[in-house]
């Protein structure tokens, strides 16, 4: 620090001089120094507050538009959700009543299935007790119908069937042509007497052309005796001819039994096969085979079948007999 005397000037020296001017020279280039320090730093001060103006400006620009689309997002945010509460209470309300439709169908099912299974229950009584009475008027008809068909075999038990005879050749008085027939065929050294005959006709069919199938002739016996001496004459017999023509006599039996004795038709060519004469349909259809150890009885035709065949075979020690050839 340089004091100044009031008493005398100061006069510097030479060497003094020389360190003042140094020294102002120093000043002076620090002052330049601090003025350049001084520029830069209004420089960088003013860019400063250039730059925080700038990022304010941007900061608020951006805040702004982030409160706009804030507010629009916000705004269709609420939009949205308008919307959706809208649809949600449409769709609850149509939910609602569905179910409720469903409710209803449900509780209406429910009811109609009760009812159902009642009528069902109802109607599961009704058929079990129809099938009952139907089992017992089944049975009742089927002994109805064994009945039937008894009382039609007892009205036709004096019947007899002549088939073969040619037609026309009966005339005006089937009757009597068929006495003189029954003497010629079967002669009449084996009967005690007459032979009589109530009635006799052609079937009820219409009347054959020529080469068709002759009509056979019912005969209707006066006595039962006669018509089963007939029968066995006939059996009895190798062949059975009327003025050339070969004829057969059968009996007239039902349809149902006629049917029913048809089953025996292939055992019997086996019986006749196998030279076994000893055999007979007993009344409806039933075979009696008559063998060494005694009578057998067949109603069912495949046992009867299996029977013959284990006999032919050597199976069973009650063989049939086998005197003569079946004619």
């Amino acid at each position: 620090m340089i004091t100044f005397s009031l008493m005398r000037p100061y006069v510097p020296s030479q060497s003094c001089l020389n360190s003042q001017g140094m020294t102002e020279k120093k000043k002076v280039k620090r002052g330049c120094e601090i003025r350049q320090d001084g520029g830069a730093r209004t420089i960088i001060k003013s860019l400063r507050e250039e730059l925080t103006l700038s990022c304010n400006a941007a900061l608020a620009a951006f805040s702004a538009e982030i409160s706009t689309l804030r507010e629009e997002i916000k705004q269709e945010m609420e939009a949205i959700r308008s919307e959706t509460s809208s649809s949600l209470q449409g769709l609850r309300h149509e939910v609602e009543e569905e179910i409720h439709k469903l409710r209803q169908g449900h509780t209406q099912m429910t009811t109609e299935q009760a009812d159902m299974a009642q009528h069902l229950n109802d109607a599961i009584e009704r058929i079990q007790k129809l099938e009952n009475e139907n089992e017992v008027k089944s049975k009742e008809v089927k002994r109805l119908l064994d009945k039937c068909t008894d009382l039609e075999s007892r009205s036709r038990r004096q019947n007899l069937r002549f088939i073969g005879i040619p037609e026309g050749a009966e005339g005006t008085n089937p009757t009597k042509f068929m006495t003189e027939l029954i003497h010629e065929v079967l002669g009449t050294e084996d009967f005690t007497s007459p032979v009589v005959i109530d009635r006799a006709h052609r079937s009820l069919a219409s009347k054959p052309k020529i080469g068709d199938r002759l009509r056979l002739v019912l005969v209707r016996m006066h006595y039962y005796t006669q018509k089963e001496k007939i029968l066995g004459l006939a059996k009895g017999k190798e062949r059975l001819l009327y003025r050339g023509s070969p004829i057969h006599i059968y009996p007239d039996l039902p349809v149902k039994v006629s049917k029913l004795r048809a089953t025996f038709n292939p055992v019997k060519v086996k019986l006749r096969e196998a030279k076994i004469i000893w055999f007979k349909i007993l009344y409806p259809a039933k075979l009696q085979i008559d063998t060494k150890n005694g009578v057998k009885t067949f109603k069912c035709p495949l046992k009867a079948m299996t029977f013959i065949e284990n006999c032919r075979q050597g199976s069973y020690n009650d063989d049939p007999y086998r005197d003569r050839a079946f004619s």
